[in-house]
């Protein structure tokens, strides 16, 4: 039972994911960051670590926002910003409810008839779960880039980082291929074989 209830969890999320794709009214808007308030509150998730999360995140929404500027409209590039500020949130508190292992476990029983093509479900999930466990670890490299930019004395404010975008963006790169190279050797160590 409490691996149904898990899959309804996941599809629901996953429904209100591309849902919110489709909203284009700064009220709704409005409403869903409401609702997101209240189901932190009612599931006791930390507001200041939700919000340091979006504050990490930020960079990039701002960099989609300059970037949808010149491709569209100044309202569309706002209303974008504004539905992947939802979405990161609604992924941290989706992540608050399951786990990485409890979210492979669902996607695993998810991809099952895929066994009839012989495709690996059990492949899958492992993937998705070491990119689920990847976000807090990347999140932590570029607070600690971005501190280090600051203290070697460049200017961190958001424009001036936008700009100087490969200072950021070289590094966590080198450093996600180096913590990939770390997974695939404990992943070899523990004799794990993708088939």
């Amino acid at each position: 039972m409490a691996r149904i209830f898990k899959i309804i969890i996941f599809l629901s999320f996953f429904t209100y994911m591309v849902a919110i794709f489709w909203v284009k009214d700064y009220a709704v808007l409005l409403a869903l960051i409401c609702i997101h308030i209240i189901l932190m509150i009612l599931l006791k998730i930390n507001l200041n670590q939700a919000l340091k999360n979006l504050a990490t995140i930020s960079i990039f929404i701002i960099f989609t926002v300059v970037i949808n500027i010149f491709a569209m409209s100044f309202k569309e590039a706002i209303i974008i910003g504004i539905r992947l500020a939802i979405i990161c949130n609604a992924t941290y508190i989706f992540t608050k409810i399951l786990t990485p292992y409890q979210i492979a476990e669902v996607i695993k029983d998810l991809l099952t008839p895929l066994k009839l093509v012989k495709v690996n479900p059990e492949n899958i999930a492992i993937m998705i779960s070491i990119a689920i466990a990847f976000i807090p670890i990347l999140s932590r490299e570029l607070h600690n880039i971005i501190y280090s930019l600051k203290s070697k004395g460049l200017n961190t404010s958001i424009i001036n980082l936008l700009k100087n975008m490969n200072l950021i963006m070289t590094p966590l790169f080198v450093s996600m291929l180096r913590k990939v190279n770390e997974v695939e050797y404990a992943l070899k160590a523990k004799g794990y074989q993708a088939e």
